[in-house]
């Protein structure tokens, strides 16, 4: 699918190559090429054909093969907490390291979930996989830049009961790089309004989850039998019955996929007799429209206003057009 999306641009190049005007022509203006609004089914095939290329260059331990799976401005995450923003070759170097001198290894995706942006022009992915029998969890972030699928986001993280350690030097925060062909955009103030209150007050985080989460929102958690929960009502249920409540600290980097559809942060977070920065969360969120409420006519009549109401009142993020995707808690190695 990806080779065939290369070949197909390749030859887009040779016949506008052909088809330049002779030298002495009178040439017309430019036109701005309009792009065409992408499938979203076609995007979700994207993202999860990508991480199966990059499974299969784990499986042979070929980790520069991976190269152009990502971007060149590509963020990455990686298992300890100063794997904070590797560039694209830093981060195939660590992976090189980490799977040694093995000509191959066992890989095996468990389940995996994917969703596109209404655009079609980003994706993301949440996998669970077993790489010589061990879990881990892969959160990832794609788009189509200049034609081509890659991933432009990816947190990978060991699953299981682990018992969080803070760093022993806090990671240095990661900004992301700016330009007509980066893979990301600064992510709004918003996003991380909407994350406080995810990790806050439990009552706050369930009305949010009435109001505007998708139903297509995951939790991973570290450790524990119900440690993914799939959908508002599991979510839920989980929540009201033992909710975590996070600390967070200032996130370490935020961006928004190049089409703004996705707004995603890392943040350093603790639960309670944790220390500062022991786990960290990662949380995906998707733009939206969200809802007015209907207020009727303007209700001249009724002297009392809304405090009058008090039955149903709306979430305290009413108005912050980011709905939850993804968050996944991790414990990761000093």
């Amino acid at each position: 699918m990806q080779s065939a999306r290369r070949a197909s641009v390749a030859a887009l190049a040779i016949v506008a190559a052909v088809a330049t005007p002779l030298a002495g022509c009178k040439r017309k203006p430019p036109v701005a090429p309009v792009q065409e609004p992408g499938s979203p089914d076609e995007a979700e095939r994207e993202v999860a054909s990508l991480l199966g290329e990059a499974y299969q260059g784990v499986k042979r331990s070929n980790a520069p093969g991976m190269m152009s799976l990502l971007a060149i401005d590509v963020f990455v995450a990686g298992l300890r907490h100063g794997d904070v923003g590797l560039e694209r070759s830093a981060a195939l170097v660590a992976l090189g390291d980490a799977l040694g001198a093995r000509k191959t290894h066992k890989v095996r995706s468990t389940k995996l979930d994917v969703g596109a942006a209404i655009d079609g022009r980003s994706a993301w992915a949440v996998d669970q996989i077993d790489v010589d029998g061990k879990p881990f969890v892969v959160v990832a972030l794609a788009a189509e830049l200049d034609g081509l699928w890659v991933l432009t986001s990816v947190e990978v993280a060991r699953a299981g009961i682990q018992t969080g350690e803070p760093a022993a030097t806090p990671p240095a925060v990661w900004s992301a790089p700016s330009g007509p062909t980066a893979a990301h955009r600064p992510a709004p103030a918003d996003a991380a309004t909407v994350l406080a209150q995810l990790a806050g007050e439990p009552e706050l985080r369930v009305d949010y989850l009435d109001h505007y989460a998708d139903r297509q929102s995951i939790v991973v958690r570290v450790g524990g039998k119900k440690s993914v929960l799939r959908g508002v009502k599991a979510i839920k249920k989980a929540w009201k019955k033992k909710p975590p409540v996070w600390t967070l600290g200032e996130p370490l980097a935020s961006a928004t996929t190049p089409d703004g559809a996705f707004a995603w942060l890392l943040v350093p977070a603790a639960l309670v007799d944790e220390a500062p920065g022991a786990r960290r969360v990662f949380a995906v969120f998707e733009k939206f429209e969200p809802e007015v409420p209907d207020d009727g006519d303007d209700g001249g009549d009724d002297g009392g206003g809304d405090d009058d109401d008090g039955g149903d009142e709306p979430p305290a993020v009413q108005g912050l057009p980011w709905r939850l995707v993804v968050l996944h808690e991790s414990a990761p190695e000093p």
